[in-house]
């Protein structure tokens, strides 16, 4: 890895590292990235992480096998981000994803990610 690019080896390790940890899907009201990420995960009484099934759908990737769906958001919430954690309390981020337009629940509501709406993983080029 002289040139600046990623080796596939590399994202390929990567992505098997995270396919062996406990992956806890949250979500967040501001960009968790750079913050202690539990200072900006949503709260409410009946919010909990998810622990979906996730499927290896390439040597570089691993995809949302199962839904994941937040109900009874509290009035109120809004959604930035979501995220994997490797704990139903842990404060350790492995990736994010922004969700663009940040969606608000004014009177509460209910936020999904369906199944296959979420990868994870890096898209390799295939070298000439």
């Amino acid at each position: 890895m002289t040139d600046g690019r990623w080796s596939p080896s590399i994202i390929e390790g990567w992505v098997d590292e995270v396919e062996a940890l406990e992956k806890w899907v949250a979500v967040f009201f501001s960009d968790p990235i750079g913050v202690d990420p539990s200072s900006v995960e949503v709260l409410g009484p009946a919010y909990a992480r998810l622990d979906p099934l996730w499927v290896r759908s390439s040597a570089y990737s691993l995809t949302l096998d199962e839904d994941a769906v937040f109900r009874a958001l509290a009035p109120g919430t809004s959604i930035a981000a979501m995220g994997v954690m490797t704990g139903p309390f842990s404060n350790v981020l492995v990736c994010r994803e922004m969700v663009v337009p940040i969606r608000s629940y004014p009177t509460g509501g209910t936020f999904a990610v369906d199944v296959g709406e979420w990868v994870i993983g890096i898209q390799v080029p295939s070298t000439p």
